[in-house]
């Protein structure tokens, strides 16, 4: 079944091979040029080549050129594309650290924030001594206002 499927596709691809039409000029009394099979009584007719000319070798020569120099200009564009495309992506994984960053910095002071706000002592890291001091009034106000302009900055 499948065998008599392929040879009745291959038959008619042959055939249609064969079946070219002939197609003339036709030029009527006006001089209007028209393009049949057959022209109507009292037109001028010319046969047209149905296959195109063979082309000379040198044209040839020039289209594979023409078509390597193509061939090098989309590879061009597909690289400098390419090179586009890694950029945009290294731009983009940038910008992602620099959230993260700034959403840890923002998590960070919020929770600084809450612990000084709330009613309990707080005790500060005395740099010179090296050991912890408690806060007094002043210094716990200004450590409040700026973790509040912090978060302004970084929490958006």
């Amino acid at each position: 079944m499948v065998l008599i499927r392929y040879l009745s596709v291959c038959a008619l691809l042959g055939l249609s091979v064969l079946a070219h039409a002939q197609i003339v000029e036709c030029v009527d009394a006006n001089g209007k040029k028209s393009y049949a099979q057959s022209c109507p009584d009292g037109a001028k007719q010319r046969e047209i080549q149905a296959l195109p000319a063979l082309v000379k070798p040198s044209a040839t020569n020039a289209a594979s050129d023409a078509s390597k120099k193509s061939r090098e200009d989309q590879e061009k564009a597909f690289a400098k594309r390419r090179q586009e495309r890694l950029d945009a992506q290294a731009k983009e994984a940038e910008q992602e650290k620099k959230r993260a960053e700034a959403a840890a910095q923002c998590a960070e002071a919020t929770r600084r924030l809450g612990l000084l706000e709330s009613s309990r002592q707080a005790a500060a890291a005395d740099r010179d001594a090296r050991e912890l001091a408690i806060m007094d009034q002043d210094l716990r106000q200004a450590e409040i206002d700026g973790l509040h302009a912090k978060i302004r900055e970084t929490c958006q």
